[in-house]
């Protein structure tokens, strides 16, 4: 599911491209990197390949560096470098070095901030501190900046738990979907529940009824795209 939701974010964050070839030596969906670049970049289905800028962003995606495959630096350099890897939506909050406002990330890199420190806790509890990742400035253009989050709103993304431990994922109607049949790994499981939600301690500090769908109900490519 990860690498899906990758495919999916970089192509609505960069402009599609011709299809190309892709060098013998990776595969579509593969991490690759070279031994003379400490860099891992994930290789899209345009040809191109990503950058992941950070290991915060990287472990976003991914709990271990075990799937990255080491190419020759030949071979990646053939690959043409299209852009970076942002985090993954509802997986951490994120604040600029150099700026006090924080938000949370929704898909393709879309930022909201949060208005308030009783705004944060009432969505993320006591210990919302723990979700921030500081961004380097450089990396800030990688992002997009939405609207600042209404009071009640959940961010698109975020990861919540229900009574009996199934995953869900905020679509952008302000559902949670049931995503437990989309993760096709253990690793994808254990990634998002380390940072999920009980669904009814969000309701009841948002004091706002928060609809559950199943993956059925919707249009697979929306919530695909988180």
């Amino acid at each position: 599911m990860l690498r899906s939701l990758i495919s999916a974010m970089v192509f609505t964050m960069m402009a599609i491209t011709p299809v190309l070839s892709v060098h013998a030596a990776a595969s579509v969906g593969d991490l690759v990197m070279c031994d003379n670049v400490s860099t891992v970049y994930f290789l899209a289905e345009d040809g191109n390949r990503y950058a992941f800028p950070n290991e915060q962003i990287y472990f976003s995606w991914y709990e271990d560096f075990d799937e990255v495959k080491r190419i020759s630096c030949e071979s990646l350099a053939a690959l043409p470098l299209a852009g970076n890897v942002v985090y993954q939506a509802g997986t951490t909050l994120v604040k600029l070095q150099t700026s006090p406002t924080v938000y949370a990330v929704e898909s393709n890199g879309v930022l909201r901030a949060i208005g308030s420190e009783e705004q944060a806790m009432a969505l993320y509890g006591d210990d919302w501190v723990d979700f921030v990742d500081d961004l380097p400035d450089p990396f800030f253009s990688s992002f997009e900046l939405g609207d600042a989050l209404s009071e009640g709103e959940l961010p698109e993304g975020m990861i919540l738990t229900d009574e009996v431990g199934t995953l869900l994922r905020v679509s952008d109607d302000g559902s949670a979907v049931e995503i437990d049949d989309a993760l096709d790994q253990e690793d994808d499981e254990r990634l998002l529940s380390a940072v999920a939600e009980p669904l009814d301690d969000v309701t009841s500090r948002i004091r706002i009824e928060v609809r559950v769908s199943s993956l059925a109900d919707l249009d697979a490519e929306s919530i695909l795209s988180s």
